[in-house]
């Protein structure tokens, strides 16, 4: 079949499909290509003629009902403009997101003044900050976490303060003179001194082994009430350490022992 026969037999089924023409009238003068084009638009005339399948109402509606209802079974599938419902209400969003604000605006402003605080000194605005800071990192942590120095089996007692100091400064002997007081106090177990650097051990006793128990934090308490009046000391575990300038005047030593022993009086008579 060459495409002179294509292009009419193309438009000889058109206008037969659409009755504008029949198998007769669509046939060309020319007896061989009429020859050639005659069973094939007789047969097209046929398969027209013949009526379309279609399927009974009952079945279509069967068709249908499992369609739908595998549809519904199906979680991915939803009908069509059934939106999704959204997490939070609407009306309720903007309350969330303002206090989601307002807790990271607190928690950024917070960080700032803590680390603004970290090298504040007295008399300074953010001093108060620093020592509520530290206050709350001397109780939160837990006691076993502190150093604990080791009680011996007997707490040594020495009734002669200048047999236990160490070196015979000026400054040294200031403090022994001072801390001379505190030798026969109960819960003074022991004060050892090298220069200017004391560290006086709080017991429970001083007639018998028994150190304060950890959980009590004696010497955390001795620092506390210290800091409040003024005085910047530090403990390692039950033991009270003063490490003072060796700038310090003696008006400046005598405030410190005072003020140590006052704290250890304080802190001990609970």
């Amino acid at each position: 079949m060459n495409l002179e026969l294509d292009s009419i037999l193309e438009q000889s089924l058109s206008q037969m499909q659409v009755g504008k023409a029949g198998v007769e009238s669509s046939l060309p003068s020319d007896p061989e290509m009429a020859s050639q084009l005659e069973p094939l638009l007789l047969i097209a005339e046929r398969l027209w003629s013949i009526p379309k399948p279609t399927l009974p109402p009952a079945a279509k509606a069967q068709m249908e009902s499992r369609l739908l209802a595998a549809a519904a079974a199906n979680p991915l599938l939803r009908p069509v403009g059934q939106q999704r419902k959204p997490i939070f209400m609407p009306r309720w969003g903007w309350v969330f997101s303002a206090l989601t604000a307002i807790l990271l605006f607190v928690f950024l402003m917070t960080a700032m003044m803590v680390n603004a605080s970290a090298d504040a000194l007295p008399g300074t605005p953010f001093y108060p900050v620093k020592r509520t800071v530290e206050d709350a990192r001397l109780w939160v942590a837990p006691a076993r976490d502190e150093p604990q120095l080791a009680v011996p089996d007997q707490v040594v007692v020495n009734d002669d303060v200048d047999g236990r100091l160490g070196e015979d400064d000026a400054g040294g002997e200031e403090v022994r003179a001072r801390l001379a007081e505190l030798a026969d106090h109960p819960h003074v177990g022991d004060i050892r001194q090298c220069g200017m650097m004391v560290g006086i051990e709080l017991v429970g006793n001083r007639r018998g082994p028994w150190p304060f128990d950890p959980a009590l934090r004696v010497g955390a308490g001795v620092c506390k009430h210290a800091r409040n009046h003024g005085l910047i000391i530090r403990p390692l575990g039950d033991v009270v350490v003063l490490m003072p300038p060796l700038a310090m005047d003696e008006e400046e030593l005598e405030l410190l022992v005072q003020v140590t022993a006052e704290a250890i009086l304080a802190a001990t008579a609970r």
